[in-house]
């Protein structure tokens, strides 16, 4: 994960949960305020969905590429809070200065709403999902520690030959020869 910085200061805290790929990944970054508002402490975070990776010839190494819709990444943040049973409210404070469409470091175009969700939590001792048992319980990830590996490295490798341009090429490739054959087929069959 990158550092970034809020007011020239690293963050507290992050945190990274893969999507089973080395290029899909949501991050989220936590800075705690030495100020409090209205008598509790104030946290600052900032979270991204890596959605893929491409090799940047100007920067000799891969660089993710983020979710260009920023606002998705903030409403899943607060969305998962709130399934944990730890919000008490959500409030969205408008920042007019706050462009609706920015550039990246990598020249994306990035779009938001330019608002920011206030989030007050409480305790977290009322989960949504807390007691809900509709059937038997499903094994989300193998059991074993090999099988895990085996599956990360599968999946891993997958998505790296799915988004390198050696086989962007080779699928353009194959889908213009498919398409050669049909309509030389339909040219014979006098179609």
């Amino acid at each position: 994960m990158s550092e970034q910085l809020l007011e020239g200061k690293t963050a507290d805290s992050t945190w990274e949960r893969g999507l089973d790929s080395l290029s899909r990944r949501d991050h989220l970054r936590i800075w705690s305020e030495p100020d409090a508002w209205q008598g509790k402490p104030m946290w600052f975070s900032a979270s991204t969905r890596d959605i893929g990776a491409t090799l940047s010839l100007r920067r000799r190494k891969f660089i993710d590429l983020v979710n260009p819709d920023i606002d998705e990444e903030r409403e899943r943040v607060v969305r998962d809070l709130t399934l944990s049973g730890c919000v008490d409210a959500v409030h969205y404070a408008p920042r007019p200065a706050m462009p609706h469409s920015v550039a990246n470091a990598s020249g994306r175009e990035l779009q938001t709403d330019g608002a920011i969700a206030i989030v007050e939590l409480r305790d977290c001792d009322h989960a949504v999902f807390q007691g809900i048992s509709d059937g038997p319980e499903l094994v989300i990830r193998p059991r074993s520690k090999f099988a895990r590996y085996i599956r990360t490295q599968v999946l891993s490798s997958r998505d790296f030959w799915r988004e390198n341009v050696l086989y962007g090429a080779f699928d353009l490739a194959r889908i213009s020869v498919r398409a050669i054959r049909r309509s030389r087929l339909r040219r014979e069959n006098g179609q």
